[in-house]
């Protein structure tokens, strides 16, 4: 099997996948974490997400000002 790069254009420009994350908030306060390449596994290979990734893509406010990182770290440090 040979190893190809895999890029999405947006916007008049390429991106590669692959090499980051996404991380994606949904209103239950559910934070999902996906490979960038899920993209890919979707138009190439049919994946289908589960429901509720659906719905918190569709969602989601690409306006709002939302942190995945900052979420995160508020998690891990959070009391016990």
């Amino acid at each position: 099997m040979s190893k190809s790069t895999v890029y999405l254009e947006h916007l008049g420009q390429k991106k590669l996948l692959g090499m980051s994350e996404i991380w994606l908030p949904s209103s239950s306060g559910v934070i999902y974490a996906s490979p960038s390449l899920i993209y890919h596994y979707i138009e190439a290979h049919r994946y289908l997400p589960p429901q509720e990734f659906l719905e918190a893509v569709i969602s989601f406010n690409l306006d709002a000002n939302w942190n995945g990182e900052a979420e995160v770290e508020k998690w891990l440090t959070r009391p016990h």
